[in-house]
């Protein structure tokens, strides 16, 4: 996503674009498992999909590329208060995703299992452990590309993104 005026694209259902509206109705944050084609070049990072406002931010969701290279997942439930256990936080240190290449990158949350695990091109890369079973309700639309975030928290994505699906 590369846009160097407003930076990704909102999902909202009351975007002027019809084909945004319909991605909105079915892309939320309480889906499962995140597939996502990715090309991050060498040193860059960012938001892939998100709608995190600023953390804490209950009802959120980030999937991330951190400036290490390696995949974040963060979530905060529907009742999150400040110094609540009821969110999630995990990196995937294993891997290193901007490195210029085209990577199918997948995660799974598993609630059965209470882990995480991280697919690239098709193959494990890393299971995490789920702390806590979460309700995520999203209150906003999602971004792709970005969040809502803005200023020094700015975390607008740096590459390409060429397919993204959410299920449960």
């Amino acid at each position: 996503v590369r846009d160097s005026i407003t930076g990704g694209l909102e999902l909202s259902e009351t975007d002027n674009k019809s084909k945004n509206r319909y991605l909105a109705s079915k892309i939320t944050p309480d889906y499962q498992t995140i597939e996502v084609m990715v090309k991050v070049d060498n040193g860059e990072y960012g938001v892939i999909y998100g709608n995190n406002n600023g953390a804490p931010s209950p009802n959120s969701v980030n999937l991330e590329v951190t400036s290490a290279g390696a995949v974040k997942y963060h979530a905060y439930d529907t009742s999150y208060v400040n110094g609540s256990k009821l969110y999630n936080a995990v990196t995937f240190n294993n891997v290193k995703i901007n490195t210029g290449e085209w990577v199918h990158v997948t995660l799974v949350c598993d609630r059965a299992s209470a882990e995480y695990r991280l697919y690239i091109n098709g193959a494990l890369a890393q299971t995490l452990a789920m702390e806590n079973q979460l309700d995520l309700t999203p209150p906003r639309a999602m971004y792709l590309g970005r969040d809502y975030r803005t200023g020094s928290g700015l975390k607008q994505y740096n590459g390409e993104i060429m397919a993204l699906v959410t299920y449960s």
